[in-house]
C-alpha cells in the first residue's frame, strides 16, 4: 500500500459529488487520530467513503455492523479494490457460528454442543481438519486451503462474483464451499490474522469478545468504523447491562459436572463447588419469587439475602462463583462459562443512581442491572467506552441518520468539537418527494379511530404512486393485521419486483439491512416509532433522565430513537441511483408535536426537509401524488 491518496482506493471511474466531501473529512479524522462522526443519506456510498480514505493512510480497517447488507457491500469494495487497483488486500467476515458450522443444520446448532464435540467428545471432524488435537497447532492442509483463498483474494478476485463484477459478490458462500471440510468459523478466525480489512458484529468492539481482539491484533493500527451508529447508544445500553438467570446457572451447572467428573485429571475443583453452586441457585430462585417484580432493589438488600442464605460474607460467594467459572473456562472442553454470576454480584456493589437493579416480570427466574445512560460505566473489565476507542488508531461513527450530533454525543458521552463531525447534504441524484399527513396520527388513544384512514391512505397510495408501495408499521400487530388483509410482508418481498404492497414492522430484526426494497417507488411510514412508554425500565430512565436534564431535554435524548428507525426504513427506498422516489410520513407530529414543537421535523434530514409538502386529508394526499407521478407513470 504505498498509494496515499484515497481515490487509489475507489474502483469506480469517479467520485460523486458528496463523497468527496466525506471522504476529506474521513482523511482529516484518520490523520488527527481520536472520534469523528459523518451523516450521509441511504445508497451515498458510506462504505466505499470510510474504507478507502482509512487505506491510503496505510490503516487497517476493522468494520462493525449489525446487518450483513453492510458485510457484503464492504466484502464487494474490497474485492473490487484489486480488480481494479491490483492493491492485494485481504477481507475477513467472520459472521456467528450458527451460519458457519457445517457440523450441525442452523436449527440445530447451539454453543453447548458445538463446544463438546469440538474439546470434550472431539468429535467435530471439521474443527480438527483446522487444528491439530490440541486445539492450537494450525494443520498444513488448513494453512494451504487459507493460502488459496487469499491468493483468488488478491489475484483474481473477480472469481468470487459469479453474475459479474456489476452484482453483488458470492464470497461468503464461496468461502464456505472452499473450506467445506473444516470448521469455517475458525476458518474465517485465521483469516483475520491476515486481513487489512475485517467486519464483525458489534458484540467484539463492546463485549468480552474485545479482550480476544486486543490480544490478538495491534489496535493502534486499526482504523474502527462504527454502521448505523445512530443505534449504538441502545447496543451500549445492553451490553452493559448484566443479568443472573436460572437458566444460565443450570448451564454452569452442567459444565461444571463435566469438568468434575472428568477423569484422569487433577483439579481444585471439587464437589463442594458443585454442592455450593446449586445452594445459589436456590437462593436465586426463592429471591425472584419473593421479589417485588417491575419494582427498583435495592442493591444492598440483594447483597444481604445472599450474605444470609448462603452464611458467608458477599466476598467469600463472589471468590467461590469466580472459582467456578475459571475452572470451566480454563478447562479443554470449554472456550467460556455459560454464566458470570461472580460478575453480576460484583456489579451489585457498584450500582450508581445512572443505574438500575430490579427482576422484571417479563422474563422468569431473571435479575437485571441495567444503566439509564452509558456515562462512564465499564463495559468490559472495567474498560468504559472512551477506553476501548482509546485502543484504536482512530474511530468513525456514521450513518444515514445521526440527528443533532450534540444529542448523540450525550447519548455516547463523547466530547466531539464540532469539526469532528459532518453531516453530508447531497444524495445521488433521487427525485424525491416528502409528504408529511397532518391529518394522521398515531397516538395510542386514536389508533382504532385512524386505522381506517391510515388503511385507505395506503390503497390511495398504490392507487396513484404507480403501484408500489412498502409500509412500515410502528407495531407489530398493525404488521399483522394488514398481513391478515392479503398484504404481503417485507421478508417475502423479492427484489426484482416493482408491483405490489408490502408491510413490515419499523423496528422488526432485518428491517435495516435489506436492500430488497430498492425497486419499491413509495414508502408509507404508519405513525411515529417512539419507544414503549408501558416499559417499566424506560418509566424509570425517564424519570432519571429528567433529573438530571430537564423534561424537555430528557424527552429528546429517549425519543430520538423514532427519527432514527422512520429515516432508516425511509432510505430502504433510496438505494438506487437515478431513481424517482416519495415517502409518505403518516404523523402529523413528524412536523408539529405538542410537547417538542419541531424537535422531529429538526432533526429529519435536510434531503427529507428540503423535499417536502404537508398534507391535511388523503385527498389532499392522493393530488399530490398525482402532480408527482403523472398518469403516465402510474
Amino acid at each position: 500500500m504505498n498509494s496515499r491518496e484515497p481515490q487509489d482506493f475507489v474502483p469506480y471511474p469517479k467520485l460523486r459529488p458528496n463523497q468527496k466531501e466525506i471522504m476529506e473529512h474521513v482523511v482529516k479524522l484518520v490523520g488527527e487520530g481520536g472520534v469523528g462522526m459523518f451523516e450521509s443519506p441511504c445508497g451515498t456510498g458510506k462504505t466505499i467513503c470510510s474504507l478507502a480514505p482509512a487505506l491510503a493512510k496505510g490503516k487497517k480497517v476493522i468494520l462493525v455492523t449489525p446487518n450483513y447488507g453492510t458485510r457484503n457491500a464492504m466484502v464487494d469494495e474490497v474485492l473490487k479494490i484489486n480488480h481494479a487497483k491490483k492493491k492485494g488486500l485481504v477481507v475477513a467476515d467472520l459472521r456467528g457460528k450458527r451460519s458457519m458450522c457445517p457440523n450441525f443444520k442452523p436449527d440445530e446448532f447451539s454453543y453447548q454442543k458445538c463446544t463438546l464435540a469440538k474439546r470434550y467428545e472431539k468429535s467435530c471432524r471439521y474443527y480438527y481438519k483446522v487444528f491439530e488435537k490440541n486445539g492450537k497447532d494450525v494443520l498444513d492442509g488448513a494453512t494451504s486451503k487459507l493460502s488459496q483463498i487469499t491468493t483468488i483474494m488478491k489475484d483474481s478476485p473477480s472469481e468470487y462474483f459469479t453474475e459479474g463484477m456489476e452484482s453483488q459478490s458470492d464470497f461468503f458462500e464461496k468461502f464456505q464451499g472452499l473450506c467445506k471440510n473444516f470448521c469455517g468459523y475458525e476458518m474465517m478466525r485465521l483469516l483475520m490474522k491476515k486481513a487489512d480489512v475485517i467486519i464483525l458484529d458489534y458484540y467484539w468492539a463492546i463485549g468480552f469478545p474485545f479482550m480476544i481482539l486486543q490480544k490478538q491484533l495491534k489496535l493502534k493500527d486499526y482504523v474502527l468504523l462504527i454502521d448505523e451508529a445512530d443505534r449504538l447508544p441502545s447496543r451500549l445500553e445492553n451490553a452493559m447491562s448484566s443479568t443472573l438467570s436460572l437458566t444460565g446457572l443450570a448451564r454452569l451447572e452442567k459444565q461444571l459436572k463435566v469438568v468434575i467428573h472428568k477423569d484422569g485429571k487433577e483439579k481444585e475443583i471439587a464437589k463442594a463447588d458443585l454442592d455450593f453452586l446449586k445452594k445459589f441457585q436456590f437462593a436465586v430462585s426463592d429471591f425472584w419469587y419473593i421479589s417485588e417484580k417491575d419494582e427498583a432493589l435495592k442493591p444492598s438488600k440483594i447483597i444481604r439475602y445472599f450474605e444470609s442464605e448462603l452464611n458467608q460474607p458477599l466476598e467469600n460467594i463472589v471468590f467461590r462463583l469466580a472459582k467456578i467459572r475459571q475452572a470451566i473456562t480454563e478447562d479443554d472442553d470449554y472456550e467460556r462459562a455459560m454464566a458470570l454470576p461472580d460478575l453480576f454480584l460484583e456489579k451489585l456493589e457498584h450500582v450508581t443512581d445512572s443505574m438500575i437493579a430490579y427482576c422484571d416480570s417479563k422474563d422468569v427466574g431473571v435479575l437485571k442491572i441495567k444503566p439509564f445512560e452509558v456515562g462512564n460505566n465499564s463495559l468490559v473489565e472495567d474498560l468504559t467506552l472512551n477506553d476501548i476507542f482509546s485502543e484504536f488508531h482512530s474511530v468513525i461513527l456514521y450513518s444515514a441518520t445521526m440527528g443533532d450530533f450534540h444529542t448523540l454525543g450525550q447519548l455516547l458521552n463523547l466530547q466531539l468539537a464540532q469539526d469532528k463531525c459532518h453531516k453530508n447534504e447531497i444524495h445521488n441524484d433521487v427525485n424525491l418527494k416528502v409528504i408529511i399527513h397532518l391529518g394522521l396520527s398515531s397516538l395510542y388513544r386514536l389508533r382504532d379511530e385512524m386505522r381506517p384512514k391510515y388503511t385507505r391512505a395506503i390503497s390511495i397510495i398504490e392507487e396513484n404512486g404507480g403501484g408500489s408501495v412498502l409500509v412500515g408499521t410502528i407495531t407489530k400487530l398493525e404488521t399483522n393485521k394488514l398481513a391478515d388483509s392479503g398484504i404481503r410482508r417485507f421478508s417475502e418481498m423479492a427484489g426484482v419486483e416493482h408491483k405490489g404492497v408490502y408491510a413490515g414492522s419499523i423496528r422488526a430484526k432485518g428491517s435495516r439491512g435489506s436492500n430488497l426494497a430498492k425497486n419499491i417507488k413509495n414508502n408509507f411510514v404508519w405513525g411515529l416509532p417512539l419507544p414503549n412508554y408501558g416499559d417499566f425500565f424506560l418509566k424509570k430512565k425517564v424519570k432519571y433522565l429528567e433529573s438530571k436534564y430537564g423534561q424537555e431535554n430528557a424527552s429528546k435524548l429517549v425519543n430520538m430513537i423514532a427519527v432514527y428507525d422512520t429515516v432508516q426504513w425511509a432510505g430502504r427506498i433510496l438505494r438506487k441511483e437515478g431513481s424517482k422516489r416519495c415517502i409518505i410520513l403518516g404523523d402529523k407530529r413528524f412536523f408539529i408535536d405538542r410537547q417538542l414543537k419541531k424537535f422531529y421535523w429538526d432533526n429529519l434530514p435536510s434531503l427529507m426537509r428540503d423535499n417536502s409538502v404537508l398534507v391535511i386529508s388523503n385527498n389532499e394526499l392522493k393530488r399530490e401524488l398525482n402532480a408527482f407521478w403523472g398518469k403516465s407513470e402510474r
